[in-house]
């Protein structure tokens, strides 16, 4: 099929844009940002009817298809890995594959595979499984098997390897400050069991990796993977043994558009080892003409587009999609609901509690505070409202937002409270470069109103690290790693001593 394509053609196989417009030609694949899910499945339906060669549709199903398609909502891999369970990790993916492919999607750009060996990483944090290699590995091989076996293309990204900088490849070339022998034992060994565990598609970051590549002549910096022929063909193809596809990063990302012409850096991509440019930026009326110019100049090869081709094809024949456009029949959302509540359940960590606070007897007489302290509190209230509603039904509670220290402080001091739970919003997101809480809100864990003998208890729900940060003032900390409406109340039950916590940091 590749060989009776034009150059244009087969350039636009080796493409997958995001899909923010109605496609009117054939493109490898093209990526769904997420909404509702019958405005997902009617855009994927318009592009299979204007394509010749049916697309791979992609979506970020990081650890269910909730996030993205509205559909069932699963905490973040890091309450997989907290679970530590390799079957429970199996049967989210099957969920996640199920759902996903019911909409006409075939392929996820998951799992992250990254260590989160920063507790600063503004990218990592609760995407990742863990802080080891064998949770890593244990949690993310569970989640492939389970999307590979029931029609969905998984993904280990970022190769080589991100969360040991306090930098973001969506802002910025990462520079990963590994030396070999440490990159072997850590990201290295994550991918090597993975690729013997049967990957199919490896996403390159925007990470470069000075110990094994050299810097590039032009700029005398060490280039991000999505540039590096070392790092792609050497190391990836060669000495990890890959011989599946291997997909780009977004490449309009700091960490590569940065570096060079973006046209330029889609061919350097191709002729690194690279098969498939995410986001490329197929609208743009002069594509074409700045790809072909770039085979004038020498900088991109037509047989190396012809190659790419096949492999994309194949893949797409791998899956059935060349036979069958069709998306599977519809799942049990019930019992998805019941399996994302064994997450929740198995995930809630008790971090730690120096001071025994924990358990806490609960009745309709006990005088709680609830504190929210978050940066982004309008995006997750439904979370902190759910922690707030479990705790009503078996106390008095009275919830503060943002109240600033000093009106803490007072009330503690004049007031008789049986108890303080603080909720701590601090999630990581694209492109912000911190993790932590930041921003005027964190003044609220200022004056020491935690240490009036009020006992308090913090719930992290998102940032799993929040108690190094703040380590004196936290003598009591639960983590849920990306709080769901349904956690407030395993958090309580967990407070209160009636389903002890089993979560894993």
């Amino acid at each position: 099929m590749a060989d009776r394509m034009t150059f244009r053609q087969a350039l636009a196989q080796v493409c997958c844009p995001l899909l923010n417009f109605d496609a009117s030609e054939t493109y490898g694949g093209a990526h769904l940002g997420g909404g509702p899910r019958d405005v997902v499945a009617a855009r994927i339906e318009r592009l299979n009817a204007a394509s010749d060669v049916p697309p791979l549709c992609t979506a970020d199903l990081e650890c269910g298809p909730g996030n993205m398609l509205g559909l069932t909502a699963f905490p973040d891999l890091m309450a997989l890995g907290a679970n530590d369970s390799e079957p429970l990790a199996y049967e989210v993916g099957r969920v996640t594959a199920l759902e996903g492919r019911s909409l006409g999607l075939h392929w996820t750009f998951s799992p992250c595979v990254d260590i989160a060996a920063l507790p600063d990483s503004p990218v990592v944090s609760t995407r990742s499984a863990g802080r080891s290699v064998e949770r890593v590995v244990k949690t993310c091989r569970g989640y492939m098997s389970g999307l590979e076996d029931h029609g969905m293309l998984a993904t280990l990204k970022h190769f080589p390897g991100d969360g040991y900088t306090t930098f973001d490849q969506h802002l910025t070339t990462v520079q990963s400050p590994l030396a070999m022998d440490e990159w072997w034992q850590g990201p290295g060994e994550v991918y090597r069991q993975l690729i013997d565990a049967g990957a199919k598609t490896v996403m390159a970051g925007h990470i470069a990796l000075p110990a094994y590549d050299q810097p590039d002549r032009e700029l005398g910096l060490c280039p991000p993977a999505t540039l590096s022929r070392r790092l792609l063909t050497d190391l990836l193809r060669g000495e990890l043994g890959f011989e599946g596809l291997v997909v780009s990063d977004a490449m309009g990302m700091g960490g590569v558009a940065g570096f060079m012409n973006p046209f330029e850096s889609y061919a350097r991509f191709l002729e690194a080892g690279g098969d498939c440019v995410l986001f490329a930026r197929v609208t743009d009326p002069r594509f074409y003409e700045e790809m072909e110019g770039l085979v004038q100049k020498g900088l991109l090869r037509e047989e190396t587009v012809y190659a790419r081709v096949t492999r994309m094809l194949t893949l797409k024949e791998d899956l059935g999609l060349l036979d069958d456009r069709s998306p599977p029949s519809m799942f049990d959302a019930s019992s998805h609901a019941t399996l994302a509540e064994r997450v929740v359940d198995g995930s809630v960590t008790l971090v730690r509690d120096r001071t025994g606070v924990l358990p806490r007897v609960l009745t309709l007489s006990t005088r709680v505070l609830h504190i929210v302290v978050a940066s982004d509190y309008e995006v997750h209230k439904a979370a902190y409202d759910g922690l707030s509603r479990a705790l009503a039904r078996r106390c008095s509670v009275d919830t503060w937002v943002d109240p600033g220290p000093q009106r803490v402080f007072e009330h503690l001091r004049n007031h008789d409270l049986d108890l303080v739970v603080c909720s701590i919003g601090a999630a990581s997101s694209w492109g912000v470069n911190v993790v932590r809480l930041h921003g005027p809100v964190a003044r609220n864990l200022m004056e020491g109103w935690m240490r009036l003998g009020t006992p308090v208890i913090f719930v992290s729900h998102f940032h799993p690290y929040v108690h190094l940060e703040y380590d004196a003032l936290m003598d009591c900390v639960i983590n849920t790693y990306k709080s769901l409406e349904i956690s407030g109340e395993r958090v309580v039950r967990g407070i209160t001593g009636e389903a002890p916590f089993t979560g894993k940091l």
